[in-house]
């Protein structure tokens, strides 16, 4: 296959693949707050009400101090923080381009067709105009030019299983000769 680019006239990020998961990271362990039965409130304003009856009955004035419930506040550093860096990236990034260079015609997904085209001044050119999908048969605008072909080269995972199966040595030879009695 000789090298050549298209163009696609579509944001890189319109088409490009989704970013990857990252693993999820240590949880801050919040405290709950437990649940107060209703039985627990009644024995609780019994209690009270027996406390105020007896010093009602010393003649003591009664002074009620409530203890005061810490209210747990949410972490709002971290959502705030949150937001401002995923700016800061794509400041950092700069503005995304307007087209993208793609060398690989197998790479190309159906939905991005209608954006593609020839790079300018291209060696090759279809057959049939407009058809940049499925086969293409080219045509070499330079003929007398050596042609620049891309570089074919083997997958190396087969090549790493049958290697696995060659490392692991001789297999046991098969049982030994018996013979059958009832």
């Amino acid at each position: 296959m000789p090298k050549f680019n298209f163009v696609s006239h579509a944001r890189p990020s319109m088409f490009a693949y989704p970013a990857p998961t990252a693993a999820p990271t240590e949880q801050k362990v919040e405290k709950v707050v437990t649940a107060v039965l209703s039985t627990t409130a009644k024995v609780r304003a019994r209690a009270q009400r027996a406390e105020k009856e007896k010093e009602k009955a010393k003649g003591a004035q009664s002074m009620e101090v409530e203890p005061a419930t810490p209210v747990a506040e949410a972490p709002q550093a971290d959502a705030a923080g949150a937001a401002p860096a995923g700016a800061e990236d794509q400041a950092a990034k700069g503005p995304e381009p307007a087209f993208e260079l793609l060398a690989n015609p197998a790479r190309v997904l159906p939905a991005q067709l209608p954006y593609l085209t020839l790079e300018d001044g291209c060696r090759y050119r279809p057959v049939t105009q407009g058809v940049l999908a499925d086969i293409i048969v080219l045509e070499d605008t330079q003929p007398g030019q050596p042609e620049e072909l891309v570089k074919l080269t083997a997958p190396t995972t087969a090549g790493a299983v049958a290697s696995t199966f060659a490392d692991e040595g001789d297999e046991p030879g098969p049982p030994e000769d018996f013979e059958w009695t009832e």
